[in-house]
């Protein structure tokens, strides 16, 4: 049987744990293959190459001017070992510059002996399709995220809650956002009153792997204050284990891009702030009409989009819902691709 390496960004944020194990899910459940996945980052050398029939680089915010070498310092080794190879599901990682941005020549050149093997390059938004067609002559299809396709889930309508009892705030990986997403878990309590808040953070708390002490520190202050109103605490960082918890709230509200997707894919409500490009990136791909920037939106037009949603019956998540369904034939057919290629 053949053998495919799925490389993965699963390192900390409990985000890219959630990518990991629904692309595993996703490839497993359309590709009939022995299957074994790492850490991107991981170096392979060429003998170990030689065993896999084909490799997969998972989705999360691979894309960025110096994908090869910095994200997938595989990549040109894959290449050179004419292992074939896809990306599935990528998103750019770059930054807020994404209408002028282009990859570096590596990263294009990568991209492009890539494709010339294996076909179209998997993106989870336009941002991403945007920079890469800019950059590389390769095709390129908009399959929405992994995170998007909870197998059991797909086709199924938006439940939305008819009392709103449990709700998850995520906070925001910016240090400098978390007054703002303490003022926002402050809000969704008055809210909901009588319902169990909880602020979770997929990062964690602690300082180690990307938290610096800074960061660390502003979170813990950011806890602390939470606390103090009511709100429960969650330490989301590791294995998607930690997260199980959300399958008991009825709605999310925050700044994680992959809580937001956890829960539309499962069909419960769920509004992104977006801090960065990601967010943005989802936004627009799932046609979010309020679109919050956490960072050029003020405190008051962010509380009233919160409220607009939360009086509409959270509307935009079943037009969110209803975009997902009508992209998975897209991915399911790139998935078939790959295993028409491989079986």
């Amino acid at each position: 049987m053949s053998r495919l390496l799925v490389l993965h960004g699963a390192i900390r944020n409990v985000g890219d744990f959630l990518i990991r194990r629904r692309a595993l899910r996703l490839v497993g459940s359309v590709i009939d293959v022995d299957i074994e996945d790492r850490f991107r980052g991981e170096i392979i050398g060429g003998k170990d190459m030689d065993q896999f029939s084909g490799a997969i680089l998972a989705g999360g915010p691979a894309i960025a001017v110096d994908t090869v070498p910095r994200v997938h310092p595989n990549l040109t080794g894959l290449n050179e070992h004419g292992v074939p190879t896809w990306m599935l599901a990528v998103g750019w990682a770059g930054g807020e510059n994404w209408a002028d941005a282009r990859l570096d020549a590596p990263t294009a050149r990568a991209l492009e002996t890539m494709a010339a093997a294996t076909g179209a390059i998997s993106v989870r938004d336009d941002i991403t399709k945007g920079v890469i067609e800019r950059s590389a002559s390769v095709p390129v299809q908009m399959t929405g995220c992994v995170a998007w396709y909870d197998l059991p889930s797909i086709g199924q309508p938006l439940e939305a809650p008819d009392r709103v009892e449990r709700v998850v705030v995520t906070a925001p990986a910016s240090g400098r956002l978390q007054r703002q997403a303490l003022r926002v878990a402050r809000h969704v309590k008055r809210r909901f009153p009588s319902a169990e808040v909880v602020l979770s953070y997929h990062r964690g708390l602690s300082p180690a792997m990307g938290n610096g002490l800074k960061r660390s520190a502003t979170y813990a202050a950011g806890a602390m204050a939470a606390r103090v109103s009511g709100i429960g605490i969650l330490d989301a960082a590791g294995d998607t284990d930690r997260i199980e918890s959300y399958k008991r709230a009825d709605l999310h509200i925050g700044y994680r891009v992959h809580a937001h997707l956890d829960f539309l894919s499962r069909r419960s409500p769920s509004l992104l702030l977006a801090e960065d490009a990601r967010g943005k990136g989802q936004n627009l791909a799932l046609g979010d009409p309020y679109a919050i920037d956490a960072w050029a939106d003020d405190e008051a037009k962010i509380l009233d989009s919160i409220d607009a949603w939360i009086d509409s019956g959270f509307a935009s998540a079943g037009d969110a819902v209803a975009v997902i369904d009508a992209t998975w034939p897209r991915m399911r057919d790139f998935l078939d691709g790959i295993n028409e290629r491989l079986t």
